[in-house]
């Protein structure tokens, strides 16, 4: 109850939509559109990062994300990871001490063991996974 919960999302029309969920359901959270990775100074003690990791000869291939605000929205560059290699790069920056990032990707499209390599490759220690394998999504608790 004395959290102060923040929600960012580079799509305004999602950021609208929380806010409307949030007052629905009574929730104190503030929510902005924005970049976590362009121009923001705030530090956290958790983040939760659903990242854009569909990689783009898959989603040509299958045709999954056909208009524009689809594609910025879950696009994440040519192996899935770009977006979330750019996170990593700088997840100092926004982490406090002990802090934790909570990375929500779908082993479908990424798997696992490629997220492994990224985060030795950031010097960043996997710290648990709670995988879903209905869905194939997992999400990795990462510290730094």
């Amino acid at each position: 109850p004395d959290s102060n919960v923040f929600g960012l999302d580079r799509l305004k029309g999602r950021v609208s939509g929380a806010v409307k969920t949030a007052a629905r359901n009574k929730l104190k959270a503030a929510f902005y559109a924005g970049d976590l990775l362009i121009g923001n100074k705030a530090t956290f003690d958790i983040i939760v990062f659903n990242a854009p990791y569909i990689d783009e000869n898959t989603n040509d291939r299958l045709g999954i994300l056909a208009d524009p605000i689809s594609r910025e929205a879950c696009l994440g560059g040519s192996d899935g990871c770009e977006i979330i290699k750019k996170l990593l790069s700088s997840i100092t920056n926004h982490l406090k001490p002990g802090g934790l990032l909570l990375l929500g990707i779908n082993g479908f499209y990424v798997p696992l063991t490629r997220i492994r390599n990224v985060l030795t490759d950031y010097l960043c220690k996997e710290v648990s996974v709670i995988e879903n394998n209905v869905t194939r999504s997992y999400v990795i608790v990462i510290s730094v």
